[in-house]
């Protein structure tokens, strides 16, 4: 399943995919995504966690999410939500 992500840029509404965000993504900006939370009444409860992206792979990206051990996360096609990126 393809999900659409809409963001803006500027003045203007830009819809991506996962995919795009992933591929727009350096070591360093920020990334959402959305990880499980536990089992409500309707399945599944999923809530967002955002950190930042250490390592590049294709298809997916090493995030850390912070903590005091730098709690690791995976950002995939599937499951990124919003990306933001570093000012250079």
């Amino acid at each position: 399943m393809t999900r659409l992500t809409v963001h803006t840029v500027g003045v203007r509404t830009v819809q991506t995919t996962g995919a795009q965000l992933i591929a727009q993504a350096r070591p360093g900006d920020r990334v959402t995504i959305l990880v499980p939370a536990g089992l409500g009444r309707d399945g599944v409860e999923w809530c967002e966690r955002t950190g930042r992206v250490m390592i590049k792979s294709p298809g997916h990206l090493a995030l850390d999410l912070g903590g005091q051990h730098g709690t690791p996360g995976v950002a995939t096609a599937d499951n990124v939500v919003r990306l933001r990126q570093r000012t250079v």
